[in-house]
């Protein structure tokens, strides 16, 4: 097994991303001197095992799912290929394990959240992820779950700027998730999956995400409009703050639209998909605005 192989298995990109947005979300939102902040080590224990459940998921979801990608992506396949199916299992036994330990340190409550999140990983790639709309849906409240969860570490922080990042993370990973499905329309008919694409068909599922893109442009062109009203940062800001939303936001998913309108082959669902990753952090990194 091959390090880099075992870094792409678990998608380690995604990982930064899930330890960006808790480490951004609790600088922002907790206004402790920075290095207060940093010198707590339970934090870097919540957040690397967060990341140990969310690792551990990708393992058997790319461990369950052998037959599908290698129809939909075969240049990806990496268990059964460089990482045997053996391993696989103990490096998801061996993370999942870890993450319950890690979380135990910090609060009975963070363990059984842990537990109850890599039982439904579990159920999800065998079972949910196949069928309609259900997946699509426990991938982006996991998602959100993300930044609800720091309050078990510290209750100081803001509960409103929690729930609007999380709104906000299922949101787009709902679009995303349903996008990623359109790519991959292929394997997952042969596996007889009822995604939202092989069920409703490609126009229907495009109309969907239109609506759902639309409104996310206008949700957060409102919180981004709205937000200095309801003292969540300094007034100064606001133009700064509104600025990187219509730039680094706003107008990335109004191409996306476009990018969608004339997307036709399945190279053109990829580039969406990670069109809207770049979306999603961008919206991660506007937290700092909450620091000031």
């Amino acid at each position: 097994m091959y390090i880099q192989d075992f870094f792409r298995l678990v998608r380690w990109k995604n990982l930064v991303i899930v330890g960006l947005t808790q480490m951004c979300a609790v600088v922002s939102f907790l206004h402790w001197p920075i290095q207060d902040i940093l010198s707590q080590y339970h934090l870097y224990v919540f957040v690397f095992s967060t990341i140990c459940i969310t690792a551990a998921g990708y393992i058997i979801n790319d461990y369950l799912d052998v037959n599908i990608d290698q129809i939909n992506k075969p240049q990806n396949v990496i268990i059964g290929s460089t990482i045997t199916r053996k391993s696989a299992i103990k490096l998801h036994v061996g993370l999942t394990f870890l993450g319950f330990v890690l979380a135990l340190l910090i609060s009975p409550w963070l363990l059984m959240v842990e537990i109850l999140t890599a039982i439904v990983l579990v159920k999800y790639s065998s079972s949910f992820k196949r069928q309609f709309l259900i997946g699509n849906s426990i991938v982006a409240i996991l998602c959100g779950l993300i930044l609800p969860i720091l309050y078990l570490w510290n209750n100081l922080l803001s509960v409103k700027l929690l729930l609007v990042y999380a709104v906000f993370s299922i949101w787009i990973t709902l679009i995303r998730e349903i996008i990623k499905d359109m790519e991959d329309i292929k394997g997952d008919r042969m596996e007889d999956c009822r995604t939202l694409p092989i069920v409703l068909g490609m126009k229907l599922t495009k109309n969907i995400i239109y609506i759902l893109l639309i409104g996310l442009v206008l949700s957060s062109i409102s919180f981004f409009t709205f937000s200095s009203y309801f003292n969540f940062y300094n007034h100064q800001l606001e133009f700064y703050y509104s600025l990187y939303g219509v730039i680094l936001i706003e107008l990335p998913l109004l191409f996306t639209i476009y990018k969608l309108k004339h997307a036709v082959i399945t190279k053109d669902y990829g580039y969406i998909s990670t069109l809207l990753k770049w979306v999603m952090l961008a919206g991660i990194l506007s937290m700092i605005f909450f620091r000031f």
